[in-house]
């Protein structure tokens, strides 16, 4: 599972795309957060500051995997 983190300091929000191989649905995991997109590519975007959205994600990484 490959994650990409884009901040956009304006808005104040987070923005994480995931990209996975076919064994590993990120889908399921965008959707713990209230995003969504595909079994291997999927994003979502959070209103936070980024060290607390990117610890939140990946926490959750290491539950799901």
């Amino acid at each position: 599972v490959a994650i990409f983190f884009k901040i956009n300091e304006e808005k104040g929000e987070v923005n994480a795309s995931f990209r996975s191989t076919e064994d590993v649905d990120v889908a399921s995991l965008a959707a713990e957060f209230g995003g969504g997109g595909h079994k291997v590519a999927a994003g979502v975007t959070i209103k936070g500051e980024y060290y607390h959205i990117k610890n939140m994600i990946l926490d959750k990484v290491i539950k799901l995997f």
